[in-house]
């Protein structure tokens, strides 16, 4: 669920939505102790996904095995991630139409739990999404 969401915010719509429906709400903690025990749902902040060249230089600045050559391309690799966020934000401001894609994820099909078929497959599914900005 959204993370700006919470239960004293759900419990608010419910109510709004009893008195549209002209139905008497039922108490909070009667609310709350449905929303916890009859459902699987819960509340969290979406974790912040590190890519493979943040999370390898993490993993050795840990182990304290960084080198200057490692530091020096996790920092091309800073400045370059900070370029590309600064180049979005650019066009999220420009008056100018901007189409982004992104490849989200790669499925091989047919899908199976067997080792020999997952080199066999004939068939992939990408799923590509893609986003028109129009500026402000």
């Amino acid at each position: 669920m959204e993370a700006k969401l919470n239960l004293a915010k759900m419990y608010d719509l419910y109510k709004e939505e009893c008195r549209a429906k002209n139905q008497k709400p039922v108490k909070v903690h009667v609310y709350r102790d449905v929303f916890n025990s009859d459902f699987n749902i819960a509340f969290m902040k979406p974790k912040k996904d590190r890519c493979d060249s943040c999370e390898a230089y993490a993993v050795a600045e840990k182990n304290g095995c960084t080198s200057p050559v490692l530091l020096e391309k996790h920092e091309r690799h800073v400045l370059s991630k900070l370029a590309t966020y600064n180049e979005r934000k650019n066009d999220r401001s420009s008056d100018v139409p901007v189409v982004r894609f992104d490849l989200e994820n790669v499925i091989g099909l047919p899908h199976a739990n067997v080792n020999s078929m997952f080199y066999k497959r004939k068939l992939s599914m990408y799923n590509l999404t893609g986003h028109l900005s129009c500026g402000k």
